[in-house]
């Protein structure tokens, strides 16, 4: 290995606590941690975290793979509850969905974005939400008029 210094010490450092490092590399690497205290590592503490290997059988791992049948994207979803989709890509939408139930379920989650009123509640004070026109009425007293007299005048 190379020289260490501030770019490649988490190298030796990885090499230690996977005891790769010669004696001499060693000695290097913790004079180097005590010419740089700004670092603050402690080789004492310093371990290989080890992950204990679980042998997980996943029993529906075949249905993970994706078929021709079960490729529709969210904008063809969309169009379809929209009704903006060309008639014979929604039929191969709708026998999509038929054979896969993860389609049809899908399916039936974007239908339930659409927001229908429910037409049956009624607001009896409907009228009192519109607002009325507001008049607005210009009071013009004599001195308004004669301010504007005066105005003409030293215009005229």
């Amino acid at each position: 290995m190379e020289q260490i210094n501030i770019h490649n010490y988490e190298a030796y450092l990885l090499d230690y606590t996977e005891g790769n490092l010669t004696d001499q590399e060693q000695m290097e690497l913790e004079l180097f941690l005590i010419q740089h205290p700004e670092l603050d590592i402690d080789l004492t503490e310093l371990e290989l975290v080890e992950c204990n290997q679980n042998n997980v059988i996943y029993l529906d791992k075949d249905n993970l793979k994706k078929t021709e049948n079960d490729l529709v994207s969210e904008t063809q979803f969309i169009q379809y509850i929209e009704r903006q989709l060309p008639k014979n890509e929604q039929e191969e939408l709708e026998n999509s969905c038929a054979i896969n139930t993860a389609l049809s379920k899908e399916l039936l989650l974007y239908k339930n974005t659409i927001a229908v009123a429910d037409e049956t509640i009624l607001y009896p004070y409907k009228n009192q939400l519109k607002r009325k026109p507001k008049v607005i009425w210009f009071n013009f007293s004599t001195l308004q008029y004669a301010a504007a007299a005066c105005i003409l005048f030293l215009i005229g």
